[in-house]
């Protein structure tokens, strides 16, 4: 089903209730189920400080930050700052994400397994089953998209070819401890309950 986020002004003015702009002031995103005929969506509605803080690097839920961390679409926007907001808010998700997906990895990493285990985050932030296929198939279909991306991120955090080896060293540095990817996961997976 595609998969909507939505950046409003306000969530008051949004939901005309103040229970549910309260609800979703303290666990962002506010997250919808729309049908419409025979099809149906998601819809995700955060306001444009908490896109900004739920990608920036303090950032302790990792929801908003793995759904940008895809490939996305900008279907709309009312002008050229928010368009800008928008671009700036995914990159600062790719970009917490990375050291995160790092810990996994260590400082010697390929370019393929680097971006499938930020891809992976993105669903291990959730409390719902996802296929064991699912990340190496959104991978795949848009493999030299998301090799480019991991490749801009990792030379940005100071990667360097490893020798003769394909694979590249990262600096000790560019890596998150790991303890600090499972306290956000848990707590991503505890909001999103």
């Amino acid at each position: 089903h595609p998969d909507f986020i939505v950046i409003v002004d306000s969530l008051r003015a949004f939901h005309g209730s103040f229970g549910s702009a309260v609800l979703g002031a303290l666990l962002p995103p506010s997250v919808y189920r729309l049908h419409s005929g025979g099809a149906y969506a998601k819809l995700s509605i955060v306001t444009t400080s908490q896109l900004r803080s739920q990608c920036a690097a303090s950032a302790k839920d990792l929801h908003v930050a793995g759904r940008l961390s895809k490939r996305v679409s900008l279907l709309w926007t009312r002008d050229a700052e928010s368009r800008a907001l928008v671009v700036s808010a995914q990159a600062a998700a790719l970009r917490t994400l990375a050291p995160l997906a790092l810990s996994r990895l260590g400082r010697r990493v390929a370019v393929d397994d680097f971006m499938l285990a930020l891809l992976r985050l993105s669903y291990e932030s959730e409390i719902r089953i996802v296929e064991p296929t699912k990340v190496a198939a959104l991978f795949a279909a848009e493999r030299e998209h998301y090799r480019a991306v991991a490749r801009a991120l990792l030379s940005e955090l100071g990667a360097r070819p490893d020798g003769e080896s394909s694979e590249l060293l990262v600096p000790a540095g560019a890596v998150a401890p790991r303890t600090l990817l499972t306290r956000r996961l848990q707590r991503s997976r505890r909001s999103a309950l």
